[in-house]
């Protein structure tokens, strides 16, 4: 019997919790024979949850205009404008162009995307919040259109076909909404994962399915590193941010397998036995998404300066433990950053 209240699914919280768990880990400077097979899921996962979670059916588009933006785009502009600030203080030693560098943080951060050589170190991992908005926007089409499979191909089959121009042309959309059309592929299955599941007994979807699938996506997800390795790829891993699929077939495949096989196995436990620092984790993973990578940055600096072994692992915990305290004051604290 899954555990709800108020309508919401204590299994999903946790789901989520775990998929910000690896993109922490994966941010962490980890063994890249680690940090590789967490970049085959740990954005898709996301992805794939908010499809799962999409209720906008009955919405106008005004609607999901204010909602949307309200839920990521605010958080957006106010945390984007933090980071402007602490990026100008933490690179303040580097150069003596100060002012510079802030009109470029400013312009990457209305932009929302590659505008400048590396918007990364602009931006952060506030491309997720955009790039989710542009997926809200495609989901209002697509509970327009009657041939849902139709439009969601459609909208794949254009996504990387508009990726791969981009690459050519060094050109990027703003606001993300190159990945948000390559996210959508994500967000579509679990939306049909979300109409399968209603539609059978919990007893047809066994855990030992969730196991295989996760597998299969791992193998998948290798096979995809040895494509990117003997085609001579500069970046040997997928990456949502930087446009890099390897093989798309094999990119897709992985991620929605391993997707898919988290939420079985993750419904089949969590619905049963309730773990209260994940759900804590998943309930306030947007604040957590953005505030991790400076709290990582920081740890890896101090870290940095000793003999430590398994470094890496180190600045992976004690960023995790500090992430979650400080998601916790602001959201005791300071709600309106999110509200």
């Amino acid at each position: 019997m899954d555990k709800v209240k108020n309508g919401r699914e204590y299994w999903l919280d946790a789901l989520r919790g775990l998929a910000m768990i690896f993109v922490i880990a994966g941010h962490s400077g980890l063994p890249m024979q680690v940090s590789n097979v967490i970049y085959f899921f740990h954005m898709p996962l996301f992805f794939f949850i908010s499809g799962y979670l999409e209720k906008s059916k009955n919405d106008s588009f005004k609607t999901v205009l204010i909602k949307r933006g309200k839920r990521l785009i605010y958080p957006y502009f106010v945390y984007g404008s933090m980071i402007v600030i602490y990026n100008t203080i933490y690179y303040y030693r580097t150069t003596n162009d100060v002012a510079r560098g802030i009109l470029k943080r400013i312009v990457a951060l209305i932009y929302g995307n590659f505008i400048f050589e590396n918007n990364y170190a602009y931006i952060g991992t506030l491309w997720f919040l955009v790039a989710s908005f542009g997926v809200s926007i495609l989901f209002y089409w697509f509970h327009q259109t009657k041939s849902k499979w139709k439009y969601s191909v459609c909208i794949i089959l254009v996504g990387f076909t508009e990726t791969w121009l981009e690459r050519k042309l060094h050109f990027r959309l703003p606001w993300c909404f190159d990945i948000a059309m390559v996210a959508f592929s994500f967000s579509a299955a679990g939306y049909f994962f979300k109409a399968y599941t209603s539609k059978v007994s919990n007893g047809e979807i066994r855990i030992w399915k969730g196991i295989i699938l996760g597998i299969l996506g791992v193998l998948m997800g290798c096979l995809n590193t040895q494509y990117m390795i003997a085609k001579n790829y500069t970046l040997i891993r997928t990456d949502m941010l930087y446009l890099n699929w390897g093989y798309i077939p094999l990119f897709l495949f992985s991620g929605i397998s391993i997707a898919v096989s988290f939420s079985i196995i993750s419904k089949f436990i969590f619905s049963k036995h309730r773990i209260l620092i994940l759900e804590s984790i998943g309930r306030n993973s947007l604040t957590i998404m953005v505030v991790h990578l400076y709290i990582i940055q920081i740890v890896s600096r101090i870290l940095g300066k000793t003999n430590i072994p398994a470094k890496s692992w180190l600045v992976f915990l004690i960023g995790l433990v500090i992430s979650i305290f400080v998601s916790r004051v602001i959201e005791k604290y300071f709600p309106y950053l999110n509200d």
